[in-house]
């Protein structure tokens, strides 16, 4: 029979008699053989759709619900989506954003300082978490059913009243943590702390996703700014509810009006239309205190949710699977001892990046050389065999994603317009692939960004040389 377990279908069976146990192993492994020899020739076949119910809805004061119930699952994951992020940030208040998610776990009007996380760790939830992006600020927990009631309340709470119950001491403590993890997060990574100056390579200067991560700009957050801030942008209409799992739609919606449908407030700005622009052609030698020597190439890509983004996901893959080309070129010689490629999919314009770790003793212009050959010979040679793997491995893990109540309800808050268990890469074909990597992927209008091991280097790194090539 079958237990469904956290999503998993679980089955059990008889086990054969003790003297038999070995031969029938031998006889599993011959048939598991088999069946992977027959498969690889079989034709490649499109995923059949899950059909995953997914209900919208509006209540009056503009809050959007999203529910995608699942009676199989056993919990339900909460996810409160604020339509604001550090790309909102104003000018010479950047961290803003980042710092008010840290505050509204403060305590609010009905809810002590600290009783937030107490009660919900007291109602056995997982999963909690929150965190600030350019575009959005999510908070997120896994509850069952049953405490539904509780999570609402918790949060509709932070988003009415969290405000007026802050004061200057707690902004002035909450700065100092965040300026620790700002440091912990940053500066203890690969690239160290100079990712914001990559960026500004891509980004022009007016550009709201060329904020830096630098700390310093936190000594002029007041609590004004952090009240005023919330006034404009933790506004109920700038806020979706998502609710992924095991849940009564009917039941939960009715709890989303009880708890929800009575806050007030106006609605977000609008927020001025970018500017057209063109990345330029830009060279960058740095020096920082990075592990070893690091070699990353950037291009401007199309918004999130764009035929084209999706495509990028899987040149991504193209280039950097098991079987990739930048495997073969860079890692398989020893070129570099790590490459990733990433399509970092974002509102106003996403980012397509390759950043490999160079190899002992090898100079850094060799890698740089190598990654921007290996993707000119992309676009002049890649396969439809290639684009099958890149699809089936893309499906896999947007499937997999689907296992657990966490996953769904993070698939809805980047793609709520996208029907729920269908792969979002499913559609994407050799010639969508080709046309993405020729648009974008072009040999001007990207940055190649060396950066050189230097321990005496400050730990936003030193730019020793810069050049801005003709187009």
């Amino acid at each position: 029979m079958g237990l469904r377990e956290g999503g998993s279908v679980v089955v059990m069976a008889r086990l054969p008699p003790r003297d038999g146990l070995a031969r029938a192993r031998r006889a599993a492994r011959f048939l598991a053989l088999l069946v992977f020899a027959i498969s690889l020739t079989w034709p490649a076949r499109a995923t059949p759709p899950l059909h995953l119910s997914v209900e919208t809805h509006q209540l009056p004061n503009g809050l959007r619900v999203i529910l995608a119930p699942d009676p199989s699952l056993a919990d339900a994951t909460v996810i409160v989506r604020y339509g604001v992020g550090s790309a909102d940030d104003p000018k010479g208040k950047e961290g803003l954003a980042h710092m008010i998610e840290h505050l509204m776990f403060m305590g609010s009007k009905h809810v002590a300082r600290d009783e937030l996380l107490q009660r919900m760790l007291q109602a056995g939830a997982a999963n909690l978490n929150a965190f600030t992006s350019l575009d959005d600020t999510r908070y997120i927990e896994t509850v069952t059913a049953e405490q539904l009631p509780l999570v609402f309340w918790l949060e509709s709470d932070r988003l009415g009243f969290a405000a007026g119950s802050m004061d200057q001491a707690t902004v002035d403590r909450e700065r100092a943590i965040l300026a620790d993890e700002i440091r912990s997060r940053t500066y203890d990574t690969v690239l160290g702390a100079v990712g914001g100056v990559v960026r500004s390579q891509i980004f022009p200067t007016w550009h709201p996703y060329r904020h830096g991560l630098d700390t310093s700009a936190l000594g002029n957050i007041t609590l004004a700014d952090v009240r005023a801030f919330m006034r404009t942008w933790y506004t109920p209409s700038n806020v979706t509810l998502i609710v992924a799992g095991h849940l009564d739609p009917a039941a939960t919606l009715a709890l989303a009006d009880r708890y929800f449908g009575d806050l007030p407030g106006p609605a977000p700005p609008t927020r001025p239309a970018l500017p057209e622009w063109q990345a330029p052609d830009a060279r960058l030698e740095m020096a920082a205190g990075v592990s070893r020597d690091v070699v990353q190439v950037l291009w401007r890509a199309p918004p999130l949710g764009l035929p084209d983004d999706l495509a990028l996901d899987l040149a991504s893959l193209i280039l950097t699977d098991s079987r990739g080309r930048l495997q073969r070129e860079l890692v398989s010689r020893g070129l570099a001892v790590q490459v990733a490629a990433q399509e970092q999919s974002m509102v106003n314009a996403s980012v397509f990046g390759i950043v490999a770790l160079v190899g002992d003793g090898v100079d850094p212009g060799r890698v740089a050389d190598t990654i921007l050959g290996v993707v000119a010979d992309l676009a002049a040679s890649l396969t439809a065999e290639e684009c099958d793997r890149a699809r089936a491995e893309a499906m896999d893990r947007d499937l997999l994603r689907l296992e657990t109540s966490l996953g769904r309800a993070t698939w809805l808050v980047t793609r709520p317009d996208r029907p729920l268990g269908v792969s979002e890469h499913q559609a994407v074909q050799f010639a969508d692939v080709q046309r993405a990597v020729r648009a974008t992927l072009l040999p001007h209008g990207r940055a190649v960004v060396v950066v050189r091991r230097d321990g005496r280097a400050p730990a936003r790194g030193v730019v020793r040389w810069q050049q801005e090539l003709p187009r």
